[in-house]
């Protein structure tokens, strides 16, 4: 029972924690030192999942009340890498549309494109997987030798 009573208290803080964090105010002004400092914030503690997602959550919530196109779609693309999957397909639909909308941004599209092949590839959906790294192939514009490198290696798996 007190353990019961432990893990429930621990999960009831970590919620109340991540609440706090989404209803802090993000200042107006903009300021490339405040994402940066969320930048590395949320990159600091990949095995603290809690703490990624509640520095990530404010991330993209300061590129929405800004408006700024190229950091959301960063966050998006993180938060499919951190989330459970049934959400990370969700971040992952954004960066896609997002990035069909803003012709400049071709990498993103090639990099959601293959963030949602992975997640098809990991619930053994091999042949929409293998769809959606043809399709992150074609969008990737030849000069991400890594990016290319990695879809190719997706393609082989």
């Amino acid at each position: 029972m007190i353990k019961s009573t432990r893990i429930i208290c621990c999960f009831l803080c970590a919620v109340v924690g991540i609440s706090f964090g989404f209803s802090q105010s993000i200042p107006d002004k903009t300021n490339e030192e405040d994402y940066e400092k969320l930048k590395v914030n949320y990159r600091v503690f990949p095995l603290d999942s809690v703490s990624a997602l509640s520095k990530t959550s404010r991330y993209l919530l300061m590129a929405k009340q800004r408006n700024d196109t190229v950091r959301l779609m960063e966050g998006y693309h993180t938060m499919s890498n951190i989330t459970p999957i049934d959400e990370a397909f969700q971040y992952a639909d954004s960066l896609i549309l997002m990035a069909r909308a803003n012709e400049n941004h071709k990498s993103f599209l090639a990099q959601g494109n293959l963030q949602k092949g992975r997640m098809f590839y990991r619930i053994s959906r091999y042949a929409a997987a293998l769809d959606y790294y043809f399709a992150a192939l074609k969008a990737s514009d030849g000069k991400d030798l890594a990016m290319e490198a990695g879809i190719n290696f997706n393609i082989g798996l």
